[in-house]
């Protein structure tokens, strides 16, 4: 992703409620079927790793997903 961007994750089912573990934040949309993930700190071609545990409508979480997610390197130009 490049600067000022996020992630989305999609989740099927839906979720109540979710938890980040990593150098990230998120929120979970207001259907709970996605979460708009962006780094803590935006690093140029930096990989981000994080788990996320979502829970259902009833509040029985589901297990941790590890994710990750990288973002731009530098931009290079040859003249």
């Amino acid at each position: 992703i490049g600067e000022g961007q996020s992630l989305v994750v999609a989740l099927a089912p839906a979720a109540g409620a979710i938890s980040l573990d990593g150098p990230v934040k998120g929120q979970l949309s207001a259907d709970g079927t996605q979460v708009v993930v962006t780094p803590d700190t935006f690093q140029v071609g930096q990989t981000y790793k994080f788990a996320l545990v979502a829970s259902n409508q009833s509040g029985v979480a589901g297990s941790s997903q590890d994710l990750s997610f990288s973002t731009l390197p530098a931009a290079t130009v040859d003249f």
